[in-house]
């Protein structure tokens, strides 16, 4: 992975940063998978996958590719397999709760409710069509998104069930806590676990995409230290003495 890559999926993951709260930042492909505020766990990520790059200011990440990270959830257990089998018992339990209208609910009571359809379309989705309508949806993001440059094809002509769980996904409703807490930022995707919602992620990704786990804010904040031994220090600015004495 080449120090020009990186530099320019620097630049995609400034929008991801919070500057006012030091935050650390998984991306798969550029999109969000988790936000963490003050602190960080190193997840998947490994020492070794370390890298610090001078932009405009110093950025501090861990940076793998999707067939890494890929192989690394397998090794854990964490495969189509048992994304399959918690995608299936998420669904059990939002449909045989006492309530599943609770669900559907909107955010703090703004927005639009899902439609009948909607709700139809989610009782009724296979795992696959929820991961073609997630491939769809983080296209649209990237679309849409004035930072990222790189653009993928919007899938088109899809199916009038696809494009409806495509809204869900984009929608601003929210789960409820006691019924579904998801670990990951995408909360309508039926999957609680951060590990199975990154497996569906590399469903739809290349294998050479990049997953970052950007910490750049918490090293500024001084609240971690792991980058102590690899960050190039800025020599101070030579003089013209300092020069002659070379």
């Amino acid at each position: 992975m080449t120090e020009a890559k990186i530099t320019f999926n620097i630049k995609q993951l400034h929008w991801h940063r919070n500057m006012g709260i030091p935050s650390a930042f998984i991306t798969i492909d550029d999109y969000s998978l988790k936000t963490t505020q003050l602190n960080y766990r190193r997840w998947k990520f490994r020492r070794e996958d370390r890298v610090v790059v001078w932009t405009h200011r110093q950025e501090c990440m861990y940076v793998i590719s999707a067939e890494v990270l890929r192989k690394r959830l397998a090794e854990a257990g964490f495969d189509r397999a048992a994304l399959e089998v918690e995608f299936a018992k998420c669904v059990q339990d939002i449909f045989s709760s006492n309530a599943p209208e609770l669900y559907f609910e909107s955010h703090r009571g703004s927005g639009p409710r899902l439609t009948t359809e909607q709700i139809e379309a989610f009782r009724k989705a296979s795992l696959d069509d929820w991961l073609l309508a997630l491939k769809k949806h983080m296209a649209i993001v990237r679309e849409g998104h004035p930072y990222l440059t790189r653009k993928d094809p919007i899938p088109r002509n899809l199916p009038a069930r696809i494009n409806a769980l495509v809204a869900i996904i984009d929608s601003d409703l929210s789960p409820v806590q006691q019924m579904f807490k998801p670990e990951h930022r995408i909360q309508m995707f039926p999957c609680r676990s951060l590990d199975c919602m990154a497996v569906a992620m590399l469903e739809v990704v290349p294998s050479e995409a990049e997953c970052v786990l950007d910490v750049t804010t918490l090293v500024d904040r001084e609240l971690v230290y792991c980058f102590d031994d690899i960050r190039p220090m800025r020599l101070p600015a030579t003089t013209a003495d300092d020069e002659d004495d070379i």
